[in-house]
C-alpha cells in the first residue's frame, strides 16, 4: 500500500492514521473483527479534517 505513496510524509501520515485510528482493532483477533468494527474505524478516518491542505 505504501508503494503508491512516494512522499515520505504521506507514508508517515498513513502509518500514523493506522496506528492511532485502528487501535481498537489491534486488540481483536482476526476472526473477532466484525463489519461494525471496521465501519466505526473507517467512519472515524473519513470524517477527519484534512490538515495538509489548510
Amino acid at each position: 500500500m505504501e508503494k503508491g505513496l512516494r512522499h515520505p510524509k504521506a507514508r508517515q501520515k498513513l502509518k500514523n492514521i493506522i496506528d492511532n485510528h485502528c487501535k481498537p482493532l489491534h486488540d481483536l483477533w482476526l476472526d473477532e473483527i466484525m463489519p461494525k468494527h471496521v465501519e466505526a474505524t473507517l467512519l472515524a478516518i473519513w470524517h477527519l479534517r484534512e490538515m495538509s491542505r489548510d
